[in-house]
């Protein structure tokens, strides 16, 4: 491209500068980072270098990507561009002066289409994107065709297929090519009426022509087709699984037709004839199939027969159902088709029949039943004429040999008879027993007389007998009525027999013959032997001993008596002589008095008791009603009447008593001995702690377990410090009121408040803790009962804020007043008593409403109304007058930041007094009020008298929330927008000069310009006209002549109306430092781009730089701050960074200050 030359012309005002700007032209070369054919892939970046690009600041640099076809798909100021899609893309590199602009850049247009006063664009760079590694393809089998627009009837179409370096492989008229190898390629479209070059083998960058037109090319990527394969079908036998294996020459995923994946799975089919398939797809995109048929083959039929039962010792035969071919294996080895077992225990027999590859099993249980176990009960011996039951058990079927068939049987054999039965259960099984029952002649007191006096007593019996043969063994047996044989002896002695009719045999017999029988509990005529000598047996009656009872007291107390008293016969006789049934003794020692007592029979027993003489003592006091429950007795507490005392030694009673109206109670005349005193509780009362303070003053009885410690008596012991206290629950509440009239009464109109937190806190009489809450109910009544009596407070906690407590104590009526503190809500300190109900402990809340809302300054699209554009304003004052005193304000508050919703303009007041009240506003005198009443109440002014300031009036009633008075102000308009007041020093004429200017002015009469030298009071130096009405730009100058002294300058303006107002502009300070040589050079000024400042000062001076706007706001902090070394400081201003504008630049230099005036255009 041939370089360009422009003049550009600026002019800023009518005589401030001219600028001419070289447009020169540069050729951008564009190299890719890396060579290859592929120079990225999709989703990473493409990256290039250049070169040749315009260096100059006035001048830009831009980058844009096209397709083929010179489309603009993006831009960027930088040398790389994400990699989007695959294909074929020119990059195009342009300079243009950033002062002219260029046009037509954007996406969508066309690389032919960009336009500009002074640019430059490179020759493309053609980027080829390659598909993501892992992109699927488009061709399997070398076919493809595709659609394609765009076509010229007219003349000729043809595609060319080409490899990635453009070396051409087919040619096609029709969009389509087949026998493509694997591998990426571009397609190319191309409309022709003379064209050079398109041959096989050439390569497309080289083709030449004088009509030919080439379109975006496609990238299409050519995989090798692929395979996959099960194997042959094959046949299974039922309910058998297979494991499916398929297999493919390159890697993948496969996917079955049962929604499984893998290379391998299990499968078990279910139907006869079942096809599984499978999908194979690469990771290229390639996919195939293949299937396979699984024939299920029928399994033999094994049946191994019902289930059988037997009973133990027998056998069973089972036998296999027959299936011909078939081969069958038992579980306990054997392989023919029935066979016989004899299991001792139940058990289960597995028949498998195979039948070629293919087999089935089957099971049977043989069940082997235990035989009943058979016991027979009943007497094996009885007398002759007398009968006996025999009972069999362990089934449900019996069979004596006698015939009967019940479980039990009744026979009277008149001699020795052996009874067998044969039981059967409920199975069938059967078993047998057998019993021999012996007879005898039982009734010895018919054969001999029984009826005889007592002889003998109950206890131990002996008696005297003959000489038995001395070449036998002698053996005496005691035997009852029925012949049954109760003691044996080969003495004279019987023991412990009771009384009753008996019978003594002597027995000889010789013990080295057949001799059985002789046994305790035997039948005395079921003894037998070869050598046995019965004798006549001797016939005793047996009586009974008396039973002697001895009662009275064991101890006594030395100088008392005692009676004794005994029973249980016809005769006393006492170890003192005396004969009747009761004595009276006065022992002086311990002494042991004993009895013989006979009854009617003569029989005689012998009783004893001993007396313990003592010195006795005594142990009592007082049981009191511990009114303050701190387990003490205090001064003034009273007994308590009727409390039950029990007296108990060694965990026994031995003696209670009751309390005497004054709660005294006393235990005299103890023997020695360890006491225990219980106290039960009377009704209504809890023990107080025990063991609290002196002995003499102290609870002695635990809380529990109303027991006192273990007392031991001796001697003439005396404790009278054993008491007992006790206290009654205490209760403790009352209300909670809303005093809407705020009087600290609780009146008749004034309700509870519901679920206020009431905290009880203190200590109990005995200093324990106590810190309870609760909530009051929907009648603002509250309670805590079962208090401890002791001393507390009541914290009354207010609902929410809108509440505060009402006065204390307002009134001389305890129950109608507050007791809570008003700050804290804690009352003072409540002593409760045993017993003690106190129903005074109250609180008065009152709700204060609220009044407010916002303050706003309406900026917004919709005048007089609050819409999105308006903002709120702090710091306004708001006050809040009652009309029973409209003079003085009762509240005054600056609006502020809402602290919910953080915005400003926030005010609001706090009314607890309802009335009638109104609002007034003192507004700064840049605001008016805006017109009232001009939409909702949320959303308009409430501000009704402008003058003023006020609203109207309104009601506040009793805690209620007025959120709705808003007040809407707006700024009046200035009589002047003034955009500039600066000053600067001229050196050479050794004078300020001062200029400003305006955008508009309403109504501006003149200007004062005022002027102070260091420090002292401003002064009037001159008088400057107005332009009255304007809305353009108006700049003033003046030159003070009178400022050749050294110092510091200070000057500002008041501005005039024509009614009289006035504002004030500035300050605008130039510091004058005649003895030091400067040179500062400010350029290009104006500017649009950058300027530079250029400061000549002494070697070594000290300079800062700062930049303000119009308005005199500091911009961006400090610009520098620096010794100049060299005497020389050059620094570049961005004009770019700065809004259109006249900026000043105040330089500070060892100490003397310069202003200069800087104007950015855009």
């Amino acid at each position: 491209m041939n370089n360009l030359i422009k003049n550009i012309y600026s002019m800023f005002d009518a005589s401030l500068f001219r600028s001419w700007i070289l447009c020169i032209s540069f050729c951008i070369l564009i190299l890719p980072i890396a060579f290859s054919q592929c120079y990225s892939t999709v989703g990473n970046t493409l990256t290039f270098t250049t070169s040749g690009q315009n260096t100059n600041s006035n001048y830009s640099t831009l980058y844009l990507l096209t397709d083929y076809s010179g489309n603009i798909l993006a831009s960027s100021t930088t040398n790389s561009f994400p990699a989007n899609n695959a294909g074929l893309f020119k990059i195009y590199g342009l300079n243009y002066l950033t002062s002219a602009g260029i046009l037509n850049t954007s996406v969508g247009n066309n690389i032919s289409n960009i336009s500009g006063s002074c640019f430059d664009i490179s020759q493309p760079f053609e980027a080829l994107i390659c598909p993501a590694p892992g992109s699927t393809c488009q061709t399997f089998d070398g076919l493809y065709s595709f659609n394609s627009t765009g076509g010229n009837t007219a003349i000729s179409t043809v595609f060319v297929l080409t490899s990635l370096d453009q070396t051409i492989s087919q040619i096609s008229t029709t969009p389509s090519f087949s026998g493509i190898p694997a591998g990426d390629y571009l397609i190319f479209p191309v409309n022709y009426m003379d064209i050079n070059g398109l041959t096989i083998g050439a390569n497309f960058k080289n083709i030449s022509g004088n009509c030919f037109d080439v379109g975006n090319p496609l990238f299409i990527k050519s995989c090798l087709s692929c395979s996959v394969s099960i194997g042959e079908d094959i046949d299974l036998c039922q309910s058998q699984s297979i494991v499916l294996t398929s297999s493919s020459a390159t890697s993948g995923s496969y996917t079955w037709s049962t929604g499984q994946t893998g290379n391998s799975i299990m499968v078990t089919p279910t139907q006869s004839t079942q096809t599984y398939a499978v999908t194979f797809t690469n990771s290229e995109g390639c996919t195939a199939q293949d299937d396979i048929i699984v024939n299920i083959l029928g399994n033999p039929v094994s049946n191994a027969g019902a289930d059988q039962t037997i009973c133990a010792g027998q056998s069973a035969t089972l036998t296999a159902q027959p299936v011909p071919g078939a081969t069958y294996h038992w579980s306990n080895g054997a392989t023919s088709q029935s066979i016989t077992v004899s299991p001792s225990a139940s058990q289960t027999y597995t028949l498998t029949v195979t039948k070629g590859d293919c087999f089935s099993v089957s099971d049977v249980d043989v069940t082997v039943n235990i035989l009943p176990t058979v016991t027979i009960a009943g007497d094996n011996v009885i007398c002759n004429g007398t009968s006996t039951s025999l009972t069999a058990s362990g089934g449900n079927i019996y069979a004596w040999s006698n015939g009967s068939t019940t479980s039990t049987i009744t026979v009277s054999p008149t001699t020795t008879t052996t009874y067998t039965v044969t039981v059967s259960d409920a199975n069938g099984c059967s078993a047998s027993e057998s019993i021999m029952v012996s007879v005898s002649n039982c009734d010895l007191c018919t054969v001999y007389n029984c009826d005889i006096a007592c002889n003998e007593c109950a206890g131990d019996i002996s008696f005297s007998a003959s000489s038995g043969n001395p070449l036998l063994t002698n053996s005496f047996a005691l035997v009852d009525g029925t012949g049954v044989i109760l003691q044996l002896t080969t003495g004279n002695t019987f023991s412990n027999v009771n009384s009753g009719i008996y019978f003594i045999f002597g027995i000889n017999y010789d013990d080295t013959k057949s001799f059985s029988g002789l046994q305790i509990g035997g039948n005395i005529y079921a003894v037998t032997g070869d050598c046995l000598d019965l004798g006549q047996p001797y016939v005793i009656k047996v009586c009974d001993n008396p039973t002697p009872l001895i009662s009275g007291n064991d101890q006594i107390c030395a100088g008392n008596n005692t009676s004794l008293s005994s029973t249980g016969g016809t005769s006393y006789i006492w170890s003192n002589g005396m004969t009747a049934s009761s004595i009276t003794v006065s022992p002086t020692v311990t002494t042991t008095y004993t009895v013989t007592v006979t009854n009617a029979n003569g029989c005689s027993t012998i009783a004893d008791t001993t007396i313990t003489v003592n010195n006795c003592g005594q142990i009592g006091n007082f049981v009191w009603q511990d009114l303050n429950a701190n387990g003490i007795q205090d001064l003034g507490e009273p007994g308590i009447e009727g409390v039950h005392v029990i007296l108990l030694k060694n965990g026994t009673q031995v003696a209670s008593t009751f309390t005497d109206p004054n709660g005294m109670y006393l235990f005299s005349e103890l023997a020695p001995g360890d006491y225990v005193l219980m106290f039960e509780k009377p009704s209504g009362y809890t023990a107080t702690t025990a063991n609290q303070g002196t002995d003499g003053a102290n609870s002695d009885a635990n809380p529990l377990t109303s027991l006192t410690s273990v007392y031991t008596v001796s001697g003439d012991y005396t404790n009278l410090d054993i008491d007992a206290g006790y206290y009654k629950l205490a209760k403790l509440g009352n209300f909670v009121w809303e005093d809407i009239n705020k009087n600290g009464s609780q009146d008749a109109n004034e309700p509870g408040i519901e679920n206020v937190q009431v905290i009880l806190s203190g200590t109990t009489g005995s200093g324990v803790s106590v810190n309870l809450s609760t909530f009051t109910d929907q009648l603002g009544m509250y309670m805590f009962s079962d208090l401890i009596p002791g001393s507390y407070t009541v914290t009354f906690v207010k609902p929410n804020a809108d509440y505060s407590i009402t006065t204390k104590d307002a009134n001389a009526d305890d129950a109608r007043d507050s007791d809570a503190n008003p700050t804290s809500g804690v009352t003072e300190s409540i002593v409760l008593t045993s017993g003690e109900y106190n129903q005074t402990i109250d609180a008065g809340m009152h709700q204060c409403s609220t009044v407010g809302d916002y303050v706003w300054l309406d900026n917004g699209s919709i005048p007089n109304v609050q819409d999105a554009g308006d903002v709120g304003l702090n710091g306004i004052v708001v006050e809040l007058y009652s009309t029973s005193n409209p003079s003085t304000p009762l509240q005054s508050v600056l609006t502020d930041i809402n602290p919910e919703t953080n915005t400003s303009g926030f005010y609001q007041f706090d009314v607890c007094t309802p009335g009638t009240y109104f609002i007034k506003v003192l507004k700064a005198s840049t605001y008016n009020f805006v017109n009232p009443g001009l939409s909702t109440e949320d959303a308009d002014s409430d501000i009704t008298d402008a003058i003023s300031g006020v609203t109207t009036t309104f009601t506040v009633d009793y805690g209620v929330n007025i959120s709705n008075i808003d007040i809407g102000l707006m700024t009046i308009p200035l009589p002047v927008k003034l955009t500039e007041f600066a000053g600067s020093r001229d050196k050479e004429n050794n004078e300020n000069d001062l200029y400003w200017v305006t955008a508009s002015e309403i109504n501006n009469d003149f200007f004062i310009l005022e002027r102070s030298v260091n420090g002292s009071p401003f002064v009037e130096i001159a008088t400057i006209d107005g332009a009255g009405n304007s809305n353009t730009s108006v700049l003033y100058e003046y030159t003070d002549v009178d400022s050749k002294q050294s110092g510091t300058y200070v000057y500002r303006l008041i501005q005039t109306d024509f009614d009289g107002r006035t504002e004030v502009f500035g300050p605008v300070t130039i510091q004058v430092v005649e003895s030091a040589d400067l040179n500062v050079k400010l350029y290009p000024n104006p500017s649009f781009n950058t300027s530079f400042l250029e400061i000549n000062t002494p070697v070594g001076a000290k300079i800062e730089g700062h930049i303000f706007d119009a308005s005199g706001k500091l911009i961006g902090g400090q610009l520098f701050d620096t010794v100049v070394d060299d005497g020389y400081f050059t620094y570049r201003l961005d004009a770019q960074s700065f809004a259109e504008g006249v900026y000043t630049i105040r330089l500070i230099i060892d100490g003397q200050v310069k202003s200069l005036r800087w104007i950015v255009i855009k």
